[in-house]
């Protein structure tokens, strides 16, 4: 019998309005880390193993907060050239 692939858990929070917002995928699977990326809409995800505090995620986006800043302001460069 095949197995139900699990659907991972979204959170939606709202941050700073200079960053937007972020976007958090809580795995179910044996994720021991959480990693942070802009997807191709430009939008924030931050995926995290479930069981990670709410806090532990704020204080690495906090930490991370530099690394988008710089990272949305390329984009913006690159989207105003074409």
């Amino acid at each position: 019998m095949a197995q139900k692939k699990k659907q991972p858990v979204i959170d939606q929070q709202e941050q700073d309005s200079s960053i937007t917002d972020y976007m958090v995928i809580r795995s179910r699977r044996r994720r021991r880390t959480m990693s942070l990326r802009i997807d191709h809409q430009g939008k924030v995800v931050i995926r995290a193993p479930a069981h990670t505090p709410k806090r532990d995620i704020e204080s690495f986006f906090e930490q991370s907060r530099g690394w988008v800043a710089r990272k949305l302001a390329e984009r913006r460069t690159i989207q105003s050239r074409c």
